[in-house]
């Protein structure tokens, strides 16, 4: 696939000469450090993406771009402070532009791979990595499985934000009511007391094994985070949570795929939640109001659709997973008004014309068959193509 990114292009990213030559300067540099190319086969929009990470004034920082099926740039992302300011990009999305233009000119050319493939391949490096750097800094002692401390995560979802939170302990459970300090007791195995039943030195060889990947992953937002609060004179106040970007909330669901875990949506507490790659089945439902119309309603509450911009995800009380955007675009602006008038949405005589014609087609394939049958058999319902 060739990807369209020309001179103009990068120069209209970049908003300014200065951020301009910044960014040539860090790509002719070698700063470029990581490059994968993803082919996202099950998303109908974002068709190609391409994962870099840049090394900037000794900071590590992400960068994602994301382009359609025919190579036009669509989105742009970076982990920086300074992305997207006053309505321009950083220097580190013109270096990775600036690279991947010149990845695709002869004879060189960009080897593409599957979504799952990538976060498997990138997960088990992070996991190799963790294990090494504890193998050459810690002496192997065993440990009976009642001395272990196993972490436990659980997922936040506000405000179309999803945030990524932890417990630990043995037999009893304690809030990490700080990630960023306990990041840093692990990095200098440093001791802590959380509770009555827990005062723990926090050793990698002192966590249960399940725990490892976990802490792996959490430690490489936070050390992300941190760099960029460093260079930038920012002061980090204390978190429970961490804030999932969708990429890493799609590594984290990965990496815990066919686990159950609680999840807090909103108002709501969901104690066991499936990862899981099926989403729940979303019907709609017409009922006639005898003469004045038909009601819609929907055959789930209390579920939350999570990043309609990337990747989407669907959770309830049972399961979190990926959602298809065919289902997003064609039925998503008709949940919105479910969930606000409670789950029942009136269509009028008056209006049903107009609902016939641009939302039935839309919204068809996810309708139950009792209500296809009234709606094609009580009124004039549009053709559609076949």
């Amino acid at each position: 696939m060739k990807l369209k990114i020309t001179a103009p292009i990068i120069k209209q990213v970049a908003g300014s000469e200065l951020t301009y030559v910044e960014g040539q300067n860090l790509f002719e540099n070698g700063a470029i450090k990581e490059f994968y190319a993803v082919k996202v086969n099950e998303d109908s929009i974002y068709k190609y993406k391409i994962l870099a990470y840049i090394e900037d004034r000794g900071h590590r920082l992400e960068v994602e771009l994301q382009f359609d099926k025919s190579g036009d740039l669509r989105t742009l992302w970076c982990g920086c402070p300074l992305y997207g300011g006053n309505g321009e990009f950083c220097r580190h999305t013109v270096a990775v532009l600036m690279y991947v233009k010149q990845q695709q000119t002869s004879p060189r050319k960009i080897k593409w791979e599957s979504l799952e493939s990538f976060l498997q391949k990138r997960l088990v490096t992070e996991l190799f990595n963790e294990y090494e750097e504890s193998l050459s800094s810690v002496k192997a002692i065993q440990y009976s499985n009642e001395e272990l401390v196993q972490l436990v995560p659980r997922l936040r979802f506000e405000n179309n934000e999803a945030h990524l939170e932890l417990q630990i302990g043995r037999k009893r459970l304690y809030v990490v009511k700080d990630i960023f300090k306990f990041i840093q007791y692990v990095e200098n195995q440093q001791e802590f007391h959380y509770g009555k039943e827990l005062t723990f030195n926090h050793q990698l060889d002192l966590f249960t094994s399940e725990s490892l990947p976990l802490l792996a992953f959490v430690q490489g937002i936070v050390e992300d985070q941190q760099l960029y609060a460093n260079q930038y004179d920012l002061h980090l106040t204390a978190r429970r949570g961490v804030l999932l970007s969708q990429v890493k909330l799609a590594e984290f669901h990965q990496l815990f795929l066919g686990k159950r875990l609680m999840c807090l949506v909103e108002k709501h507490e969901f104690k066991s939640v499936l990862m899981s790659n099926e989403a729940p089945n979303l019907e709609f439902k017409v009922e006639p109001i005898k003469g004045r119309g038909i009601i819609l309603t929907l055959n789930q509450s209390n579920f939350l659709l999570h990043g309609l911009k990337g990747t989407p995800f669907i959770v309830n009380q049972e399961v979190l997973a990926p959602f298809g955007r065919e289902f997003s675009r064609n039925a998503f602006p008709i949940l919105n008004p479910l969930v606000v008038l409670g789950g029942k949405l009136k269509i009028t005589k008056d209006q049903l014309p107009d609902f016939l014609s641009l939302v039935y087609p839309k919204i068809k394939p996810y309708l139950t068959e009792e209500s296809i049958s009234y709606l094609e058999n009580k009124h004039q319902v549009p053709q559609l193509d076949s």
